[in-house]
Parts: C-alpha cells; sequence; structure tokens
C-alpha cells in the first residue's frame, strides 16, 4: 500500500507520463517509451511531486497544474 511502481510504455500522443492509482493504494507511473532517459527523469518528477503534494485526492486536474506550476512546485 502507497508504494511506487514505475513503468516505460507506450503512449499515445504527446503524453509523456501518466499517473494512475490501484485498488491496492499503490501509485503505478507510467512514463513513455519514447522519451529519452532524461526527459524520462523529469517526468518521474514531476509524477512524484504530485504523489507528495496529494494531487491525487484532488478532481480537478487543471487546477492541479496551474497551481503546481503557478506556485513553482513542478
Amino acid at each position: 500500500m502507497n508504494e511506487i511502481y514505475v513503468r516505460r510504455v507506450k503512449l499515445k500522443g504527446k503524453v509523456t507520463e501518466l499517473v494512475a492509482l490501484d485498488a491496492n493504494g499503490d501509485y503505478n507511473i507510467y512514463i513513455s517509451e519514447a522519451v529519452d532517459d532524461v526527459r524520462a527523469m523529469k517526468a518521474y518528477q514531476h509524477a512524484c511531486k504530485h504523489i507528495q503534494h496529494g494531487d491525487f485526492e484532488k478532481l480537478d486536474v487543471q487546477a492541479i497544474e496551474k497551481d503546481a506550476h503557478k506556485e513553482g512546485i513542478i
């Protein structure tokens, strides 16, 4: 419970990473296999900051991103 799993997968479009909370309460970070290792690490760090700030308990994704960037969190 509350573990973080990271996987490199094929994602559609320009999506670099996405995070899903599973039924066990674990976070699954999916990072595009199309990006290089430097970009993948940045995507991982971005996702971890959202996890640390409890953003997955919030409902409005656009507001989460806007607030995170405005506050310098991400």
